[in-house]
């Protein structure tokens, strides 16, 4: 009986102790992640202070965390059961059977910490781990220590095939059982290929619109870049290129509704991000047109903080990361933790953290493939003998230009990695096309490629004036240099150079967007480049006249002479373009995420009924008048520049000379 008690604390005090252990370990987790994010920590209290979140936030916050202190739990469980059972199978005393259980506790933390450094060294922890060794040393010692970390498993395991052996059959059968479900739950674990359980096959053609958020023209290999992008150059080769298209508002949402709804912003009323969508005017959308005309019509991203395409738009089905609101804000950024991360891109993390999943915005575990996944199980549950009208729109191109699986350097700037992040996209382009085609969606289809807007990178350039190519007229003002170096908060003083997407009207860079069409079956277009300026705003009467159908309620125009290699003589066509809302925060190579909420935080609310962060219709005026407005006409741009007191300064550029 004394050597049974003394079994019994052994026992329950290695479990208590490894209990304790973990505990800390995750304290010290909350606590680091603290310290090093204390900026987005005095976002929140800044954030909760000024908005009123609603309560029904509160639930998947709660459940957040249950399942992140469930997974230290399962951690410390699965040490100790290791442990006992490689003790008991090498006869161990209880005393060496501790021993073993806080080694191989220890090196399991450290086997995580150093499989976050190797598989998304782009995470919290990933990068602690970095500074105290190189990926060469990571993997070597990782390699070690997961080989020893095998063996223990295995003698675990002997252990527990010799006590099936010689148990009674009622016990065999419950261990059998638990077998499979632990199989169960490992095949949840790995991700595994969606089969295709679908093929379309509609007789009217399918329309795809491929989106590749802020894609320059000059980093595509077809355009004369030297980044690599084959599979790009491959589809763009076979396409009507129009190599001056613009896009009306360079941001991804007013962008895609300009898009949709074949309207310039002043005329849908969606001149910003996060706009209020309750009083938009969406009947005649180019989905509900389709819609209306027998067409399924689906949209996917894979990031939709700021880009609230729903389902008002006439979409049948909407496919996102989660339904945006206030928690993909907060989980999509919070959840960074050692044991979460290698389970996000997993089934069951699929299941466990939706707010992470092939979210583009969780760029620190954010893997291309999962959001794949998600297309692919989407694509599953479309009616294939109806004709689609699909928008996928790929997100990797923005800011901040990093994924989970990219190993970055530090010397590298935001313009090399953005060339990085471009070819990753490049990739995934080419694994959606695959997608398509095992479908046969390809075989009768009208595919339009599109980037909702460039970016400009402070790059000589990025903006079409400059102090060497100015010409004072006769009523030009004297002070004009210091006025734009005031406007533009500019500390450089170059007028060539801009930064980001949305904040300057003479960015040619920031507004020219890639604009290809091509058709596959039955419908041809001629491989050829347009010079002329087009819009954005055109796809939709472009895509009804393919089809035959009405444009009601749009300013573009059909492109389809251009497409079908007609020649056109024409007189050069004014194309307006605006500018966002842009904090002074983001006007900088180096964006600050806490003075851009700072900036903002009395222009947004939270709408109790949807739980999404909108703009408040009352600052709506203050910030049209503020706006940057422009008229592209061939080779000329007029632009508008406001002053602080609301007075403009007209610039008039020419884009072939510079001249201005």
């Amino acid at each position: 009986m004394k050597k049974n008690t003394v079994k019994s604390k052994g026992k329950a005090s290695l479990f208590s102790y490894l209990a304790l252990l973990t505990g800390a370990f995750f304290v010290w987790q909350i606590l680091f992640s603290i310290s090093s994010r204390m900026n987005y920590l005095m976002i929140d209290i800044f954030f909760s202070k000024h908005f009123s979140l609603p309560l029904n936030i509160l639930p998947a916050n709660l459940i957040f965390w249950a399942i992140q202190i469930s997974l230290y739990c399962f951690f410390a469980l699965a040490v100790w059961c290791v442990a006992r059972l490689a003790g008991q199978f090498l006869n161990l005393s209880w005393k060496n059977t501790r021993r073993i259980g806080f080694v191989l506790w220890g090196v399991s933390v450290v086997a995580i910490l150093l499989a976050n450094e190797l598989f998304y060294p782009e995470s919290l922890f990933a990068t602690v781990m970095h500074i105290l060794l190189s990926y060469a040393v990571a993997e070597v010692i990782f390699g070690i220590i997961i080989t020893l970390l095998t063996l223990v498993v295995v003698l675990a395991v002997l252990q527990i095939a010799q006590t099936f052996w010689r148990s009674r059959i009622s016990i065999k059968v419950y261990s059998i059982l638990g077998l499979i479900v632990l199989g169960v739950l490992v095949g949840y674990v790995v991700q595994r290929p969606v089969k295709v359980v679908q093929i379309q096959k509609s007789a009217r053609p399918n329309i795809i619109i491929i989106g590749l958020d802020a894609l320059r023209l000059d980093r595509v290999g077809y355009y004369g870049s030297t980044n690599k992008t084959p599979n790009l150059d491959k589809f763009l080769s076979g396409s009507t290129n129009f190599m001056a298209s613009i896009t009306p508002l360079a941001r991804t949402f007013t962008s895609w509704s300009a898009i949709l709804t074949g309207q310039y912003p002043k005329h849908s009323n969606i001149r910003f991000n996060l706009t209020d969508q309750t009083y938009l005017k969406l009947s005649n959308t180019l989905p509900a047109i389709l819609r209306r005309n027998g067409y399924q019509t689906a949209y996917a991203t894979d990031d939709r903080r700021f880009s609230n395409i729903s389902k008002k738009f006439g979409f049948d089905k909407v496919l996102n990361v989660k339904e945006e609101g206030v928690n993909d804000f907060v989980l999509g950024t919070v959840n960074d933790f050692p044991l979460s991360n290698l389970l996000v891109n997993t089934r069951i993390g699929e299941f466990l953290f939706p707010y992470s999943f092939g979210n583009r915005a969780a760029d620190a575990t954010y893997k291309p493939s999962a959001f794949l996944v998600q297309v692919k199980q989407f694509l599953n549950k479309l009616n294939p003998h109806r004709p689609l009208f699909l928008s996928v729109h790929f997100c990797l191109p923005h800011w901040p230009y990093t994924w989970g699986t990219l190993r970055d350097n530090p010397a590298l700037s935001n313009s090399d990695l953005y060339n990085l992040a471009v070819a990753k996209a490049d990739q995934q382009f080419a694994h959606f096309l695959n997608v398509l085609r095992k479908r046969h969606i390809l075989n009768n289809a009208i595919v339009i490629v599109i980037s909702d807007h460039g970016e400009a990178f402070a790059l000589p350039g990025d903006r079409l004036i400059s102090r060497k190519t100015y010409i004072a007229g006769k009523f030009s003002r004297k002070d004009i240099f210091s006025k734009m170096n005031a406007l533009l908060e500019n500390k450089s003083k170059a007028l060539n150079v801009s930064v980001g997407h949305g904040t300057d009207a003479l960015s040619f860079s920031q507004y020219r967007t890639v604009f290809a069409v091509h058709c596959f079956g039955a419908q041809k277009n001629a491989k050829r480049s347009v010079n002329n300026i087009v819009s954005l705003i055109d796809i939709k009467p472009t895509v009804l006249s393919m089809l035959n159908l009405a444009s009601p309620a749009t300013d573009g125009k059909s492109l389809l002479p251009y497409i079908k290699g007609k020649s056109i003589v024409s007189r050069p066509r004014a194309v307006f373009v605006e500018t966002g809302f842009t904090p002074t925060a983001i006007k900088s190579t180096k964006i600050s995420v806490q003075n851009a909420i700072y900036e903002g935080i009395n222009i947004f609310h939270v709408d109790p009924k949807t739980d999404r962060i909108v703009m408040d219709l009352n600052t709506v005026k203050s910030l049209i008048r503020a706006k940057q407005r422009a008229v592209y006409y061939g080779n000329w741009v007029l632009a508008l520049y406001p002053m602080k007191n609301y007075q403009l300064i007209p610039i008039l550029v020419n884009r072939k000379t510079g001249q201005w």
